[in-house]
Formats: structure tokens, C-alpha cells, sequence
């Protein structure tokens, strides 16, 4: 009787020390962070790819501590926002080559803060932020 008592009590308290690190957030929490996370995540990725992975930008990008400490983001969602930021920087670059003549000379080129300030604030990335946070749910629930 003595060790079921025992056994009991440290099971309890193993099942209590071991809960998830999300247990103590709302789901409000979990959905803004995971938001956030994607948003930023693409925001980054933009700038890198968009400055043509030069080691500058990658220095810069490392050193800057936006974001959250605990990975959120599943590797479907980073190969989600890989696709779209190559799409977006061959827009990006199409409209450097299409300003050619059009523009002042010194605004010619690749507006990549510009297009990644615009991108981060739509309504696009906001929808599929939100669409990825309910796949995200669906499968790994909360």
C-alpha cells in the first residue's frame, strides 16, 4: 500500500513537471505568436533573398533578435513561405527591370524595403498566416 501511494504521488507530480510548454498560454496566445512567428519569418527571408543572400544581409538578419525563442513554425510552413518569397522576388525584380527609364535614375533598382514593408502589412500575408495557423492546429492541436 505504501509504494502504490509512492507511485501514485510520482506519477502525479512526472505528468504535472512534464506538460508542454504551450499549456500555459491561451490559444489567443498561441494563434498571435504563431502569426507573428510566420510573419516575420517570411519578413526576414524576404530581405535575405531580396538583398541576393549577400553575407551583409545574412549578418544583419542573424544579429537581429525579432521573434520568438522556441521554434513555432513546422517545415511545411517554412517551405510555404520559401515559395513565396521566391515568387515575390522575381516580382520584385521584374519591376526593377521594367522601372528601367521610366524613374529617376536613383530609384531604379529593386525596392526590396518597400515591397517587404507592403507584403508584411497585407492582407494576403494576414490570410495565409491564419490558413497555416489552422492546418497548424488541425494536426497538432492544442
Amino acid at each position: 500500500m505504501k509504494y502504490l501511494f509512492i507511485i501514485v504521488v510520482v506519477l502525479t507530480i512526472s505528468l504535472i513537471g512534464c506538460t508542454s510548454y504551450r499549456s500555459g498560454i491561451t490559444k489567443r496566445q498561441l494563434k498571435e505568436a504563431y502569426i507573428y512567428s510566420f510573419k516575420i519569418t517570411y519578413f526576414k527571408q524576404l530581405l535575405f533573398v531580396g538583398f541576393n543572400r549577400t553575407s551583409e544581409i545574412q549578418s544583419i538578419l542573424l544579429k537581429d533578435r525579432s521573434g520568438y525563442g522556441e521554434p513555432i513554425l513546422t517545415k511545411e510552413d517554412i517551405n510555404t513561405i520559401d515559395s513565396i518569397v521566391n515568387i515575390d522576388n522575381i516580382k520584385m525584380f521584374q519591376d526593377s527591370v521594367l522601372s528601367i527609364g521610366k524613374i529617376a535614375e536613383g530609384a531604379q533598382g529593386k525596392r526590396i524595403f518597400d515591397y517587404a514593408l507592403s507584403k508584411y502589412n497585407s492582407k494576403y500575408l494576414d490570410s495565409l498566416a491564419n490558413v497555416r495557423y489552422k492546418y497548424f492546429i488541425k494536426i497538432y492541436g492544442n
